[in-house]
């Protein structure tokens, strides 16, 4: 995926996903969500609070709103937000307002790819990144485009291929996470079933 290897050292199964993901600047990041959407058929609960963990479906986005602290360097939160059908691209960004807690996006900085900060949605989907739900993280509806269904993209709706089955949410965790959180970060790996 763009030079950014989201498998394990030594694993070539491409449906295999690390946990924790470091970066080249020694940057940690912490897997907030993945979602396999099966062709729209394995979707969140709009009454789960993101909390599945079964094959395919699994979400902690919930810590950004019990333990923000944990994801905020210099009062900034950081995203990696990867959708291998949205033309294989990363989305990565800052900003200072929390997803989970906020409708609107303050202090967004693009780092790569990206167009909008993630903010809460309460129709569709859990957080969104664009207009309606495009970028949406933690579906409870399908989305159909071309006779696919699925998560509607990062790529907005003038992508031809923005109806993607895949999606993940990282963040980045600071020193504070590594101290109080250790058990958080151990590195495992999921694999859809």
């Amino acid at each position: 995926m763009n030079g950014l290897d989201m498998t394990r050292t030594g694993l070539s199964c491409a449906n295999r996903f690390q946990e924790l993901y470091e970066d080249q600047n020694g940057n940690r990041f912490m897997l907030l969500l993945w979602h396999d959407n099966k062709q729209g058929a394995q979707l969140f609960t709009s009454s789960n609070a993101t909390r599945n963990e079964e094959p395919g479906l699994f979400s902690r986005i919930y810590l950004l709103e019990s333990a923000p602290a944990l994801f905020q360097t210099d009062g900034k939160f950081e995203f990696i937000a990867l959708m291998p059908d949205d033309n294989d691209l990363i989305y990565r960004w800052t900003q200072t307002s929390n997803p989970m807690t906020t409708t609107s996006v303050s202090g967004f900085t693009n780092i790569s790819n990206s167009t909008a900060g993630l903010s809460k949605y309460n129709s569709n989907t859990y957080l969104r990144t664009q207009a309606t739900w495009w970028g949406a993280v933690g579906c409870w509806t399908a989305y159909t485009q071309g006779g696919r269904r699925g998560i509607p993209g990062f790529g907005g709706n003038s992508d031809a291929n923005v109806c993607t089955g895949l999606m993940l949410l990282y963040a980045k965790i600071n020193e504070k996470a590594v101290w109080e959180f250790p058990t958080l970060l151990l590195v495992h790996e999921f694999q859809e079933y």
